[in-house]
């Protein structure tokens, strides 16, 4: 007889008891239409639907992981209840949000690996972690971000500063513009900075007529850059962007004034850093200037030039950088499409493409050059994908296999990716030979980069109908997170970061996720085959989340070896 694997729990610390009732009923198939005598009910009391045995199955797998969580540690609690939250969400949504409510309280009993938190959370130890995650899925989830401002206000102080950020573009979202002004200020005396890229979003949500609400935050806006002298270099989300984004609705006279705040801080930068390459590179191309004086020129001349004509031709005629500069891109930044634009369906801006902006560091301009050229190269590759997804693969084969930058990051991989996701449903053929493409060039990466560059290759076999080939590449990630394992649990230097965050553990997640779409019983092959008991335990709530038809999503990863800390942030 197979012994049991609550057999082998360790007293005390182990979550392996968690799930242990629901051991023996893993072989249930997942897609099973047997009728339990369970209802989902809504919330009038009446039966919505039966569940199916999966679905039964799931939620015994997720009572077992509550109850037996309160033995444990502050954080493997926290990490279970948070994570089990996910697989009530469909079925009863007042048990998920008060699973994510007792996640968040469970933190505060984390033991602090550090008094203060100034970089990403998940560099800060999982107190950090757990209360910045948990918290950003509070904020999502409708049924309990009435809660948010309770929970905030116990969380880490540096957490609480992360999550404002993510708390303001809720209510951006939401066009609660009431709310979403109140927390710019409190992000201004929080951050010690204004936030012109927050500051402009909320203008954005302003309605038309409100034109005296808009004026008020640009005079905030202004105000604030006259009190920070140092903001004197460009960077993606400074007041010059802000004005170049803006200035249709604003006071014409206003917009001027705040240009010659810019202009004099240019000069006074300058005066102080003479010999300064600065500025941009974008998806259309690259310009640079040899002042902070002239790329501010160059920036802002379509505002100038439609508010003040003769001095923009007079400025103009002084600096023939930027004469040359505005023939090659007209309108500058738009010209390189590096201006995030409306998207009227959408109801937001899109994303502009940005490279790298502000001064450059001439030790290193060559390289980067070489990486903005690439990215400029595979976004090509990808608008005309829908068009000629055959030449469009050709030319992702011909990207460089690696960065060159000493990253794992591949282009040619991260391109073919991107390629069979575009043609899925349009060309089966190409996307097939994306796919193994990929496959081929992931055996040549590093073992991290191997996890990154497969993860999302199973899920797209079986979008082109091709079970095959998901469950060979399924078999190879597992083989993947096997090896990361070793590393991670390497007796002369473990992983000293918290279990949740360990890469074979989020490889192992992905791995199960993607099993129990194929068959129930590969996902409890894969976990029974996992060599810690603790790992097990956390793999089996994503089981029955993913019977539960939860989606996984990827999580932050951290190695904290005798060598540093390595973090891959998601």
């Amino acid at each position: 007889m197979k012994p049991s694997i609550c057999q082998t729990t360790r007293a005390g610390r182990s979550v392996l008891l968690v799930l242990c009732a629901a051991a023996g009923m893993i072989t249930l198939k997942a897609n099973s239409q047997e009728k339990s005598d369970l209802t989902i009910v809504d919330e009038t009391g009446r039966a919505k639907a039966s569940l199916t045995a999966g679905q039964r199955l799931g939620l015994r797998m997720l009572d077992s992981a509550q109850s037996e969580a309160s033995a444990t540690e502050p954080d493997v609690r926290a990490f279970v209840l948070w994570q089990a939250s996910y697989g009530r969400r469909k079925l009863d949504p007042d048990k998920a949000a008060a699973l994510l409510k007792d996640a968040f309280l469970a933190t505060l009993s984390i033991n602090k690996s550090q008094e203060k938190c100034m970089t990403e959370a998940e560099l800060c130890g999982s107190k950090y972690w757990l209360q910045k995650t948990i918290l950003q899925d509070v904020i999502d989830y409708p049924k309990q971000i009435h809660e948010i401002d309770s929970l905030l206000a116990a969380a880490e102080p540096g957490v609480r500063q992360m999550i404002t950020h993510d708390l303001f573009q809720h209510y951006v979202a939401e066009k609660e513009a009431a709310k979403a002004s109140s927390l710019l200020n409190q992000i201004a005396e929080q951050d010690g900075y204004f936030c012109y890229g927050c500051a402009e979003q909320l203008m954005d949500v302003l309605r038309r007529s409100q034109w005296q609400e808009r004026n008020e935050i640009f005079s905030q806006a202004v105000e604030a850059y006259s009190r920070h002298p140092d903001e004197k270099f460009p960077t993606p989300d400074d007041f010059a962007m802000m004005v170049l984004h803006s200035w249709r609705d604003l006071d014409p006279s206003s917009v001027l004034g705040a240009i010659d705040k810019i202009f004099d801080r240019a000069k006074e930068a300058d005066q102080e850093q003479r010999n300064t390459r600065v500025g941009i590179s974008a998806m259309k191309g690259d310009a640079y200037f040899s002042s902070v004086y002239a790329f501010r020129l160059y920036q802002l001349m379509p505002v100038l030039d439609q508010l003040d004509q003769s001095r923009a031709a007079g400025l103009l005629r002084e600096n023939r950088e930027v004469q040359i500069a505005l023939e090659q891109y007209p309108q500058s930044l738009q010209s390189m499409n590096a201006l995030a634009e409306s998207d009227t369906q959408a109801g937001k801006r899109r994303t502009p493409r940005i490279f790298s902006i502000g001064t450059v560091d001439n030790a290193q301009a060559g390289a980067e050059e070489y990486q903005n050229e690439i990215n400029r190269q595979k976004g090509r590759i990808l608008d005309s994908a829908t068009k000629d997804p055959k030449q469009a693969l050709s030319a992702a084969m011909g990207l460089p296999l690696s960065s060159g930058s000493g990253t794992d990051y591949s282009p040619r991989a991260s391109a073919l990716i991107s390629l069979a996701q575009i043609v899925a449903a349009s060309d089966s053929t190409v996307a097939k030979a994306a796919l193994e493409d990929i496959r081929t060039i992931a055996v040549q990466m590093p073992l991290r980069s191997q996890a990154l560059i497969l993860e999302q290759v199973p899920e797209l076999y079986l979008t082109l109908g091709d079970p095959d080939d998901a469950r060979d590449t399924l078999d190879e990630l597992v083989k993947i997170a096997e090896k990361l394992y070793r590393y991670d649990s390497d007796v002369n230097d473990p992983n000293q970061a918290f279990k949740g965050m360990w890469p074979s553990v989020n490889v192992w997640r992905r791995c199960v996720s993607l099993a129990a779409k194929l068959a129930s019983t590969r996902a409890e092959e894969i976990i029974q085959g996992i060599p810690d008991p603790d790992i097990r335990a956390l793999e089996r709530i994503t089981f029955a989340n993913s019977l539960l038809g939860a989606s996984t999503r990827s999580l932050s990863t951290v190695e904290k070896h005798k060598t540093g800390i390595v973090a891959s942030i998601r």
